[in-house]
Formats: C-alpha cells, structure tokens, sequence
C-alpha cells in the first residue's frame, strides 16, 4: 500500500513538471513568434512597405499593448512616412507603458528634429543616453541615425555616437551601415564604401549594404562595380523592392531607358511608395514612347495631386503624342498656371502651341466647308499661327519668363 502511494506521489510531481515544461515551451513560442514578427515589421519597413509594417505592428500592440517596443517600432515606421503626429505619440505612448524604455526617448528627439526643435531633441536624445548611463549601442544608433537623416543634421554628433557604439559592439552591422551613410553625407565616398563592406564583413548576406556600396559607385560613375553590387542585391533577394528604384535612376543614367522602365515597374509593384516614384516611371514611360501607359500612370499621380506641374506638363506632352490635343491643351494651360517661371522651357510652349493647332485643324476638318471662310474657324496658315501665338501670350507668365526660356530638350 505504500509503494503505491509513494508510486502516486511521483507520478504527481512528474506531471506537475511535465506541465511547468510544457508552459515554458509554450511561452518560449509565443515570445519567440512576437519577436520574429516584431523583426518581419522592420524588414517590411527597409524594404519600403511601411503600409504593410504599420500592419504588423498593429496586430502585435493589439496583443501586447505594454510592450514599448512596439510602440517604438511603430513610431519609428511613422516618421518613415512623414507621419511626425502619429510617430510622437506612439512614442509617449511607449514612454506611458515603459518610463525605462530608452528608444521612445531617441524616437521623441527623432521627430523634434525633423521638427527643427534642436533643444528639445537633444534634451530628449540626453535622457535615452543617461538612462543607458551611454551603454547601449542600440540607442546610440538610433540617436546617430536621427542626427544624419532628419530635417537637422548633426554629423558631428551622429559620428561621436558611431564611434562610441562601436567600441560597445563591434559585431552590429548596422553600427557600420550609419557610419557609412555618414561619411557618404560628407562627401567621402571611399570611407563610406570601407564602412559598408565593414558591414558585409559581419553579415555577407546584408543586401542593405550591397545596395548602399552600389549608390556610392553610381555617384562616382562606375557603371561596372554599381551593377555588380545591384546584382548582388537581387542575388540575395529578388524581391528586394529599394534596389528596383536604384536601377531604374541607373540604367537611365546609362541611357537604357526601356529597362529603366521596367525597374521602376517592379519598384512600384513591390514597395509601398508611389508619389515621386510614380510621377519618375511616368517620365520613363513617356521617354521609352508607351504613351498610353504614361497617360494611366499621370492620370492616378493627378487625382492624388491635381496640381502637380511635372505631371500636368507630361499629360500635355503624352496627349498629344497620342492625338489627343484637347485634354493635352488643357493639361498645358493648366501647367502653366501651376508651374514655377522658372522651370518653364521652350519645349513647353511647343508642345501647346502643338496641342493648340492640332485641335484647330481638328475642328476644321470637321467644319462643313461652306462654314470655313466667312466665320472664325479657317485653314489659312497665316491665321492659324496668329491664333496659336496669341494663344502662347495669353498662357505665358509674363516677358521675363519667356527671356529665360531654355532650348528644347527631351529630359523630363
């Protein structure tokens, strides 16, 4: 009878452990899940999906509404989007939950300094760094990255940071990929190319920095090592949407406009971005002559906005390569109302004054011809050039902008 209860007893405690192992397994699990989340939300963020990260994040808060790291995370993909607002206050909101989590402080100073509010961002970046009493690698980089990318730059103070980071951690590479970032700032493209491959060193699988070495040598126009290490990036990962953009400036630069069309392509079917980006594939599209496709693309960039000089100049110029000269009349007036003296060329007036005669000639043959002579509409040249210039006078600024006026030139 003792055995068996003795033989009870250690049945018990062994279930009683089984199920402290089983709990722990699934802890471990659930944390582990989170933070390879957590990572899956910044990599959406390097590869310029903020929309996607922004996601993420809100599922993982939605979950753990305590942990200011998440918010910090958020944040910092906020300011990635001009969201200053929305950045700050997912930083006090880290800040409310976790008064010792250090990032929410870097990322308040992050958005004071795009704020151009110098004083409050280094009291802001001073309290991250004492509550890390200056040990935290992770923070220094953050401050440091604050200090090189936002409206007021310090690159002073960004490298003092680096430096010090990296004698706390000489196994970060994102410790080198700032330095580098830094010293491109300074123009210093050989050291910024010895930091990036310091990077690469650490982690040979870091497309960021392929991606980065490859932008330097762009800069110094060698075309053969800035392909070599775009391709490198694709090597690593196909989809890797920052590298797309990069080759569509480059195979332009290179004058392969029909690929640079392309990278642009994928770029704005893998990344979250559009904006500028569209309105540059709708240059390449206009330059590589598939009008259509540059008038669907001009057309989305505008109900976004419908005051953008360099879309309603490329809306005139495809309508009329398309045989469409009212709307391209229209998109030119309108250009001109919008755009600055100054950036307004030759090319410009011809392509309304092309706009303009073709509609006239337009409506002309579509006149019954007993209604030609004795009303406004006539095919003589003479007239129909009066009519195109005084056109031209009516939509120029004024004489200044016309004395300025440069030679026609093909570039968008």
């Amino acid at each position: 009878m003792k055995i068996i209860k003795n033989v009870t007893l250690l049945f018990k405690a062994n279930l009683s452990v089984i199920g402290s192992l089983i709990c722990a397994i699934v802890l471990f699990q659930a944390n582990a899940a989170k933070a390879q989340t957590a990572a899956e939300g910044l990599r959406l963020v390097e590869v310029e999906q903020t929309g996607k990260a922004l996601q993420v994040f809100n599922k993982l808060i939605a979950s753990s509404q305590n942990d200011a790291r998440l918010y910090y995370n958020r944040g910092y993909t906020y300011i990635q989007r001009d969201q200053l607002d929305s950045a700050m206050a997912d930083f006090n909101k880290g800040i409310s939950v976790n008064p010792k989590e250090a990032l929410n402080y870097a990322g308040k100073g992050y958005v004071l300094l795009n704020q151009n509010k110098v004083q409050e961002a280094a009291a802001s970046f001073d309290q991250a760094m004492s509550m890390t009493k200056n040990k935290n690698a992770e923070v220094l980089n953050a401050i440091a990255e604050a200090y090189l990318n936002a409206e007021s730059k310090d690159l002073v103070k960004a490298k003092q940071l680096l430096e010090r980071s990296k004698t706390l951690d000489k196994t970060n590479p994102q410790t080198f990929l700032l330095l580098g970032d830094a010293f491109l700032l300074e123009n210093n493209g050989g050291q910024a190319v010895t930091n990036y491959e310091n990077a690469t060193s650490i982690n040979k699988n870091l497309a960021k920095a392929y991606l980065k070495i490859g932008r330097v040598f762009v800069r110094g126009r060698n075309v053969q090592a800035s392909e070599e290490n775009f391709n490198k990036v694709l090597s690593l990962d196909p989809n890797y949407a920052p590298v797309y953009k990069d080759l569509g400036e480059f195979y332009y630069m290179t004058g392969r406009v029909q690929k640079a069309k392309e990278a642009y392509a994928k770029y704005l079917e893998l990344s979250g971005i559009k904006g500028a980006s569209r309105e540059r594939y709708a240059g390449f599209l206009f330059l590589s002559k598939d009008y259509p496709k540059a008038i669907s693309e001009i057309n989305q960039a505008l109900r976004e906005k419908p005051e953008d000089p360099i879309m309603n100049r490329l809306l005139g110029y495809s309508s009329f390569e398309v045989g469409d000269y009212g709307t391209g009349t229209k998109a030119m007036q309108k250009y001109f109302t919008v755009a600055k003296p100054d950036k307004i060329t030759s090319t410009d007036y011809e392509y309304l004054g092309k706009n303009l005669i073709s509609e006239q000639q337009r409506i002309i043959r579509r006149t019954p011809k007993n209604q030609r002579d004795g009303g406004m509409i006539t095919t003589n040249n003479a007239e129909k050039r009066t009519c195109s210039e005084s056109h031209l006078k009516e939509w120029a600024p004024n004489n200044n902008t016309q004395k300025r006026l440069k030679r026609p030139r093909k570039k968008i």
